[in-house]
């Protein structure tokens, strides 16, 4: 610069380590003479600063291309939050053209309800020592739709320190949003399903939860009415219906439900889509207005049983089709909690059936593991076994409450059943009890098995069938007795037609010979006086022979009972018995009114009374034997009682048949009378026998 006499410049030289340094050189130049100048020049180390320059140029070239190439919206605003410069991706992001994003203010583009905490980020900016603030929050396009976003902002500062603007970085974050709160909200659904008390609470719950990822302003869930007959059936009813009352369609089947339930498929529907069906005449919406619709059938083992529905009427295309996948999730999640809870309702329906089942039923019915420990027991024997509550009897056995060998027998039974894994069904068994009163059951055991098969216990039921096998044993007893006594009976006839004929053949035959051997002196004889004598000693014979024939058809049947009635034949009995036994009698009859019974019963009580004197004659070696009869409105009852040696009742009937052939007897009248009989004795004092009958 000859004209200012002097001049500048920077350049590079290197030093004697052969670095490369930068020198800055200012000098003065003057004229001495003509042709003759004078430099004078000062030369500065300006290395560092080059490099700083440098680097701040590589630095501005870097941001700029960060700014420009990132996939990441990035913003610079002033002081009052207008934006300053955006980059491609957040216009794009936006929806906006970048000269059209200058100016903006950030409320502008920021969702309603996050102003609050976009200004709250904001101040902590403004007044705190922070380097930089992250909030997520919701930002408004152009279009009018919304996106998440993860928004990083930091201050810029200038070189005094003050704050000039500031600079944000944001991320759409709408998908992983959407994802997280998915999961979420499914995560909260599957609780919801296992621990919501009914239905209603379940889809309640649901609701709430897919609010966190769709628009639910418009959640509704209904179930089909199966015995409308067609596919799909009606919807007579919404479980739940959010955003105001359901429409009512003439016919579920052209609607957009109906559509999805017939199809089977989660669809969606838009505000166009939905009027241009409507005017084809393909489909009705009754009372409901026409906006965005997306729904997906409830599908339980192939079969649609509801609908789960999003419905906007504001926009005209609200949901997309991973809205519509999501809504099937939910649709499937929302589907298996109303099989499990049918499935709950349908065990605890079982459960109670089952309960009253053990409760009221008069067979005894246990369920017991391997080891035939009880798991459950009617409240009914829980209570005949003294407990209050069936509950306190789990983890007992047989052997709490039976004798040793009962409770061995009992175990070794349901071991068999368990080892073969077949059932034993109405097995019959008797079981001695420490009062000598059998218990008889019908017995069925089945092995119970888990999912797998496996024989994990045994259900045991019994019924009480000591009464019938009692009854049975008692009849077979009976038969015994009235075989026995029938042989007894025989014999007792044998015997009695040997008698009659001996004292027929050695009584009564003898006196007939000697009476035909006096008709034959007397048709020999010569004088009248001898023939006399003869028909004397013959009609003595004679009426001997009478006699004895009247005796032996009084002992076969007394004719007084038939001519004189059932008191003078008693009393003629007692009489004759006790001459020729010795005792002492007595007989008072109360008979007011001369009752007369029938002829069968006349004599069943004559024989019966007849065998009680006969058997204190003959086996008690009594003193005295007392009758007292009363007879009244054709009912009897007798008392023959004696002082003799007694004998043990219990004893004698329950011993050897041929042992109380006469008590039998005696019972076998009565009972074929309708009558009964009682006897009260004891050794030492005598015996006591009832004879009561009693008209029908």
């Amino acid at each position: 610069n000859k004209a200012k006499g002097y001049y500048s410049q920077e350049f590079r030289l290197t030093d004697r380590h052969g670095a490369i340094r930068w020198l800055h050189e200012d000098t003065i130049v003057e004229q001495i003479e003509p042709g003759k100048w004078s430099f004078v020049g000062v030369s500065m180390d300006v290395t560092d600063r080059k490099r700083a320059d440098e680097d701040l140029r590589r630095s501005e070239e870097h941001f700029r291309r960060i700014f420009e190439e990132s996939p990441m919206g990035i913003v610079i605003t002033d002081v009052d939050m207008n934006f300053l410069e955006v980059n491609t991706a957040l216009s794009d992001m936006m929806g906006y053209q970048r000269e059209d994003m200058v100016g903006l203010a950030l409320d502008a583009v920021t969702h309603p309800n996050d102003m609050t905490r976009s200004a709250n980020a904001a101040e902590r900016i403004e007044t705190g020592p922070v380097r930089s603030v992250q909030l997520d929050k919701r930002y408004v396009r152009r279009d009018g739709s919304t996106f998440w976003a993860q928004t990083t902002a930091a201050p810029l500062h200038d070189a005094s320190g003050q704050m000039v603007g500031r600079i944000g970085m944001i991320e759409d974050i709408t998908v992983r949003r959407r994802s997280e709160s998915l999961r979420v909200a499914m995560h909260e659904i599957s609780e919801a399903a296992h621990e919501a008390a009914d239905i209603s609470d379940l889809v309640q719950s649901i609701h709430t939860a897919v609010g966190r990822v769709l628009d639910a302003r418009g959640f509704a869930v209904g179930l089909i009415d199966p015995s409308s007959g067609e596919q799909p059936g009606d919807i007579p009813g919404w479980i739940h219906f959010a955003g105001g009352p359901p429409p009512r369609p003439l016919n579920i089947r052209t609607t957009r439900s109906g559509r999805a339930l017939a199809e089977q498929r989660p669809m969606r529907f838009s505000r166009a889509g939905t009027l241009a069906l409507i005017a084809s005449g393909e489909m009705e919406l009754g009372d409901g207005p026409v906006g965005s619709w997306c729904g997906a059938p409830l599908m339980v083992g192939g079969e649609a049983i509801g609908i789960v529905r999003l419905r906007n009427d504001a926009e005209p295309d609200a949901y997309d089709d991973e809205d519509c996948e999501i809504l099937n999730l939910v649709a499937s999640q929302i589907a298996s909690a109303f099989s499990r809870q049918r499935a709950v309702d349908e065990l605890k329906h079982q459960r109670e059936l089952f309960q009253a089942l053990m409760d009221h039923s008069t067979d005894t019915i246990i369920f017991k593991d391997r080891e035939s420990r009880f798991l459950r027991v009617s409240r009914r024997d829980a209570a005949g076994l003294g407990f209050d509550n069936p509950d306190d009897m789990v983890g007992m056995s047989d052997a709490n409450f039976w004798r040793p060998s009962m409770a061995r027998q009992f175990r070794e039974a349901e071991l068999a059943v368990m080892e073969s894994g077949e059932p034993v069904v109405g097995q019959i068994s008797r079981h001695p009890t420490d009062d000598d009163l059998d218990i008889w059951s019908s017995s069925t055991k089945i092995p119970m098995r888990n999912a797998d098969g496996a024989v994990t216990g045994i259900i045991a039921v019994s019924h009480d069938v000591s009464d019938v096998m009692n009854a049975q044993e008692a009849l077979r007893d009976s038969e015994e007795q009235r075989k026995g006594l029938m042989r007894q009976v025989l014999t007792v006839q044998e015997e009695e037609r040997a008698r009659i004929a001996r004292e027929l053949h050695d009584q009564v035959g003898q006196d007939l010979a000697s009476v035909l051997v006096g008709l034959r002196v007397i048709e020999s004889a010569e004088a009248a006086e001898a023939a006399q004598r003869q028909a004397v000693t013959l009609r003595d014979r004679t009426a001997s022979t009478l006699e004895d024939v009247r005796k032996i058809a009084f002992d076969m049947r007394p004719n007084s009972l038939d001519d004189l009635g059932l008191a003078v034949a008693l009393e003629r009995a007692l009489s004759v018995l006790a001459e020729q036994s010795g005792f002492t009698p007595t007989m008072r009859v109360h008979d007011p009114d001369g009752v007369r019974l029938g002829a069968d019963a006349e004599l069943g009580i004559y024989r019966v009374v007849h065998a009680a004197i006969a058997n204190a004659a003959r086996h008690a070696d009594a003193e005295n034997v007392s009758v007292v009869m009363r007879l009244s409105d054709g009912a009897a009852s007798v008392i023959v009682e004696d002082d003799g040696r007694g004998f043990d009742v219990e004893a004698v009937l329950s011993g050897p048949v041929d042992q109380r052939f006469g008590l039998l007897a005696m019972q076998e009248r009565m009972q074929m009378l309708g009558g009964q009989i009682t006897i009260d004795s004891t050794q030492g004092e005598g015996a006591v026998i009832f004879i009561e009958l009693n008209p029908d």
